[in-house]
């Protein structure tokens, strides 16, 4: 499988928040340092990424991206 993730950062109301994403990527930089990801890097960066130690799946991604205010979604072009 190689399917590809983008991040989005997005307000209540489901429209890009561009001054949230100025702030998103500077406390979570590498989820800004590539245009897509792959659903293993994004599992590693949830597990062990900012000095994380929890080895977590993709089953618990969701819930930690929202967490950290940053949404992902497949990229469909």
């Amino acid at each position: 499988m190689n399917d590809q993730y983008i991040i989005e950062v997005r307000d209540s109301e489901n429209n890009f928040d561009f001054e949230k994403w100025k702030r998103k990527e500077q406390e979570h930089p590498y989820l800004f340092s590539k245009s897509t990801f792959s659903m293993d890097e994004l599992c590693y960066f949830m597990s062990f990424g900012e000095d994380r130690d929890e080895g977590k799946g993709p089953q618990e991604l969701a819930e930690f991206m929202k967490s950290i205010g940053i949404s992902y979604r497949m990229k469909t072009w």
